[in-house]
């Protein structure tokens, strides 16, 4: 009986294999290109040359980021279910374009007033002055 030759993996291959679970691992912890390039001690230029030679290493970065995202999202998502008044807010915020604000678009214009202070107490005009800033 023949024996076959098992094929032999290439340390190289490992090596990028290992590199693309860590690069998933660590953008999916948020670090930047910058920082990854750093991380693998590589210059940021030949970083940026990898990836973009490198559909596999595309990938991994932008998967690892998609599933912390996701991940993240549900826990808010379920905090917001929950009746966590900050979560709902800022769901609402982040992907309802929800705004505390009334529509910027058409700001409504106060009517102008106009006041005319006639004592020559200048106490009592203080007072007064006061009441129509204050509004009471």
């Amino acid at each position: 009986m023949a024996h076959k030759k098992k094929k032999k993996v290439s340390t190289k291959r490992v090596t990028e294999y290992k590199m693309l679970q860590e690069c998933r691992v660590l953008s999916g912890n948020g670090l930047t290109v910058e920082q990854l390039a750093h991380y693998f001690q590589i210059k940021l230029v030949t970083f940026n040359r990898m990836i973009a030679r490198d559909p596999e290493l595309q990938k991994a970065i932008k998967n690892g980021k998609a599933v912390v995202i996701a991940e993240i999202a549900g826990l808010l998502v379920q905090k917001a279910r929950e009746g966590n008044v900050s979560a709902m807010v800022f769901y609402l915020k982040t992907q309802g374009r929800w705004s505390e604000w009334q529509d910027r678009d058409t700001p409504t214009e106060k009517p102008k007033v106009s006041y005319s202070i006639t004592t020559t107490d200048p106490v009592e005009a203080s007072r007064i002055y006061q009441q129509i800033m204050t509004g009471s």
